[in-house]
């Protein structure tokens, strides 16, 4: 029996170091990696070096790679911003059927949470 407990426990510490591990490493790459900053210039600089460094681009190379870098940017944020408001119409759609099917206790208290949500995203954005 104490064997089985010993066995369980280590497993528990590993199981709970690989979570740990696991979470911290996503929240450094979200905040930290270059590739996930909101700054186009930073993007582009980043993809930049690592083009520049495996493909060993000549000057005239870089600037022109750079341009096409900057125009898959722009193209990728309006790609995202149009589905972007496509994906709130569902939402907005979604939450209008939901509010047929509750009482108005229950409306109250979604757009509470909704409410709530838009708080924390408003404070994460910095606004």
């Amino acid at each position: 029996m104490k064997r089985w407990k010993l066995i369980a426990g280590v497993s528990l510490i590993f199981a709970s170091g690989v979570l740990v591990g696991a979470l911290t490493s996503a929240m450094y790459i979200k905040h930290k990696h270059p590739l996930f900053k909101r700054d186009p210039v930073v993007k582009t600089r980043y993809i930049m070096e690592k083009l520049s460094g495996k493909l060993d681009l000549t000057d005239p190379q870089k600037e022109k790679i750079t341009g096409i870098v900057q125009g898959i940017e722009t193209e990728a944020r309006a790609l995202y911003q149009r589905h972007r408001s496509e994906m709130k119409e569902v939402l907005e759609k979604g939450v209008a059927e939901m509010k047929t099917e509750l009482n108005p206790e229950q409306v109250r208290e979604l757009e509470k949470m909704r409410e709530e949500y838009r708080k924390r995203k408003a404070k994460r954005q910095g606004k």
